[in-house]
């Protein structure tokens, strides 16, 4: 299955490079923290108060011991399962920076001013490569317009976005909530159709969204054609809410 872990991986660093939101918003003096917002894929994300007087956002990346990881601001823990790995931050840059190709001119343009506005914060990968679960984060108090957006209108936002990435064929589907850590998300489905695996299968990636405050919370699963059972039993058995 090596050819399957490449494509994973590919397609993970394809939505990393996205970084969410890049094409919602243009840049402007206002929309921007007047203190330089850190790296999103590095250290922690922080907001001070803009001169439009909004509250503070602030977002801690979570924290790993053993194969635990503690998320305090968003109220959960995920353990990885065995045999699964997780991305150091440089490798995850270098993820970033390999999916940087797949993108269309005008979300390149868009990329490096996006990249300051949302944490890309774990990656993880099955012992076969041909499994990922990540997450990431956007403050969507820095892009204009998008503080008041619900996970619906976020959804469709994102819809458009990745069927912008055309060579790879992204072909959505119907949105639906599921119960994660006991909070309410809203899925976003996605097969590639450009993408071919053994047997006729396609790759899939889920969406799974949840907007806390002005922070737009991302899991994104990526998996093979057929195992969205899989799908459902891992994150109902990894993901548990914060004692």
């Amino acid at each position: 299955m090596k050819k399957g872990k490449r494509i994973v991986l590919f397609l993970m660093a394809a939505f990393f490079s996205l970084t969410m939101l890049s094409g919602c918003g243009s840049k402007s003096e206002e929309d921007f923290s007047s203190e330089p917002v850190s790296s999103g894929a590095l250290v922690p994300q922080e907001q001070q108060e803009n001169s439009s007087g909004s509250e503070s956002v602030v977002y801690h990346r979570g924290t790993w011991e053993g194969n635990t990881y503690t998320n305090e601001s968003l109220g959960f823990v995920y353990t990885m399962p065995e045999g699964w790995t997780a991305a150091t931050d440089e490798e995850i840059m270098e993820t970033m920076d390999a999916g940087y190709a797949a993108l269309t001119e005008e979300q390149k343009k868009n990329y490096d001013y996006s990249r300051e506005k949302s944490v890309n914060d774990f990656l993880t990968t099955s012992e076969d490569g041909t499994n990922g679960f990540q997450l990431a984060v956007e403050n969507l108090g820095l892009t204009k317009g998008a503080s008041n957006l619900s996970e619906e209108e976020y959804a469709q936002v994102l819809k458009g976005q990745m069927e912008q990435l055309s060579d790879l064929g992204y072909q959505a589907g119907a949105t639906y909530s599921i119960q994660l850590h006991g909070k309410e998300y809203l899925v976003l489905p996605f097969k590639v159709t450009a993408l071919e695996l053994d047997g006729g299968r396609h790759l899939c990636q889920d969406y799974i969204l949840r907007k806390q405050g002005q922070l737009m919370t991302a899991f994104i699963f990526t998996y093979i054609e057929g195992q969205e059972k899989q799908t459902e039993d891992f994150l109902n058995t990894n993901l548990k809410a914060l004692s």
